[in-house]
């Protein structure tokens, strides 16, 4: 995988400030380990600008797309089945919609991580 999120360059139709409007992207874990890829590569909506964003550049990313406010660039310390390890930065860093979670808040990811599930049961707001 080259890039984390991928928008091809504007044309007719396709990628104008109205469509790149319309997309809700929030609340994510973007890593990328190579410090010389890209995470983002970002093309569409001319008026704001677009460009390429490596894990440094989180914030240049969110004010020129006003989108990913809430969003990690991250290692999200995973295992090799993909469930969040205990000192992942996604633990408790999701949003609650509704689903059952341990913990403060939702974790971000698949699978919720549980740290003792005899003192942390799920909760079911």
């Amino acid at each position: 995988v080259n890039y984390c999120l991928y928008s091809e360059q504007e044309y007719s139709g396709s990628n104008t400030d109205e469509m790149w409007a319309a997309f809700t992207l929030d609340n994510n874990c973007y890593n990328q380990p190579s410090k010389q890829n890209q995470v983002i590569r970002w093309r569409g909506g001319s008026a704001k600008g677009g460009g390429d964003y490596f894990m440094d550049d989180l914030k240049a990313y969110q004010k020129r797309s006003g989108k990913e406010l809430h969003t990690l660039f991250a290692d999200p310390k995973l295992t090799s089945k993909y469930a969040l390890k205990s000192d992942s930065p996604a633990i408790d860093a999701g949003i609650d919609v509704g689903y059952p979670y341990s913990g403060t808040a939702p974790d971000r990811g698949a699978i919720e991580f549980i740290r003792d599930s005899n003192k942390r049961p799920l909760n079911r707001n």
